[in-house]
């Protein structure tokens, strides 16, 4: 790989980093969000009364880099058969944390509600 594609893609991951953390602090003034792995299987699998179900109903998983194996294949594949983007962030669990103003790793984020923003655009739903 050429320098000058690699200082694309750095370029490009910087980007789009930008931007999911602009979106992020949207989301947390305007819309609702759930962190975890165990919070995003619950939303995306949890079949709820049809009144209650658009509410609690994963929009959108974001996920970082460095997340398990295992973990990230499963989220995937539920999201692929229920239809959910997943946002890959350019970054590990301990920056993702720091993005939500957590004091721990976070390595899964669900967007319950987007509110204001716009983080349907970035996200892809995956193939199976």
């Amino acid at each position: 790989m050429s320098t000058n594609t690699m200082q694309e893609k750095i370029a490009e991951n910087k980007k789009l980093r930008e931007q999911i953390v602009k979106e992020i602090s949207v989301i947390k003034q305007t819309g609702k969000l759930k962190y975890g792995i165990k919070n995003a299987i619950r939303h995306i699998c949890k079949i709820y009364k049809e009144e209650e179900e658009e509410e609690k109903r994963a929009k959108v998983i974001i996920v970082a880099q460095n997340i398990p194996k295992e973990e990230g294949a499963k989220l995937r594949y539920l999201c692929a058969l229920g239809n959910i983007p997943i946002v890959e962030f350019p970054g590990d669990a301990k920056e993702l944390g720091e993005v939500c103003g957590r004091p721990h790793i976070v390595s899964v984020i669900v967007v319950l509600a987007v509110g204001s923003s716009s983080i349907m655009n970035l996200g892809k739903i995956p193939g199976l």
